[in-house]
């Protein structure tokens, strides 16, 4: 992955004063090893924004007909999960 694709470049572009490209790319490579495949690129490098604390949940009325299913699952996993932490709780 020495070139990002333009789904994963613009993910990277909200993220170019946060961590390197190749740093990017590799935690990319990682999520998708750490899921075992279950996820995209393109879903992996929004998990890792979001974890660099970019927000990353798809709003309704961003979905359209292009809109894949599992960039929606990943956004609804990440919004479960922020829901759920202790911090939000109260």
């Amino acid at each position: 992955m020495d070139v990002l694709s333009d789904d994963l470049a613009s993910i990277y572009q909200r993220l170019t004063t946060t961590i390197s490209k190749e740093e990017f790319a590799a935690r990319v490579r990682q999520k998708v090893e750490d899921m075992s495949g279950l996820c995209d690129e393109k879903t992996a490098a929004l998990l890792v924004a979001h974890e660099l604390g970019i927000d990353t949940v798809v709003q309704i009325a961003q979905i359209d007909a292009q809109t894949e299913l599992s960039h929606l699952l990943a956004s609804s996993r990440v919004s479960r999960r922020h829901e759920s932490s202790p911090a939000t709780a109260m």
